[in-house]
């Protein structure tokens, strides 16, 4: 051992307790303590780490955060087991499954061209102020775009239909 960690072994004795020390050995089994400052010694650089992330934590704020959570833990969970809770958590695994069971270059491309069509919408919705005439629902019914949504309730509502 050099002489500069000597000295500062001996400094780190003499901030020892003595007396507390001598406490310690008396109630604890020797071997046990032995095998305890074993695992101190060849964790050091583990420990320090784990150390220096606990001053981070507590300068950040997050282990004030993390000690309350634990000490409302049993209430936190009580009061999110309700009965809407649950049902509320078992409908977003639906729609999740439901997501995960579509093609997703569906999904892409409503996600692409739904936030423009919704604009239209809206604008269309807006500028409407007075009823249709008979003709223009007329044309509206003959335009492609009724056809398709038509078609697709229709086939919609098969679909469900038969899977029942």
């Amino acid at each position: 051992m050099s002489g500069q960690a000597s000295d500062q072994l001996i400094e780190l004795l003499n901030k020892l307790d003595v007396d507390k020390l001598v406490q310690l050995a008396e109630k604890t089994d020797i071997n046990k303590l032995i095998d305890t400052l074993t695992l101190l010694i060849d964790n050091l650089d583990s420990i320090n780490n784990a150390l220096i992330l606990l001053k981070k934590l507590d300068e950040s704020g997050l282990m004030a955060f993390l000690t309350a959570l634990l000490e409302t833990a049993d209430e936190s969970f009580n009061a999110m087991a309700t009965q809407d809770v649950m049902k509320m958590t078992g409908n977003l695994m639906m729609i999740m499954y439901l997501l995960s069971q579509l093609d997703q270059s569906i999904l892409m491309k409503l996600a692409q061209t739904l936030p423009h069509c919704v604009k239209q919408a809206q604008e269309t919705f807006d500028k409407t102020n007075k009823g249709l005439g008979t003709f223009e629902l007329l044309n509206i019914m003959k335009s492609p775009e009724m056809a398709a949504m038509l078609k697709a309730i229709q086939k919609s509502l098969s679909c469900l239909k038969s899977n029942e």
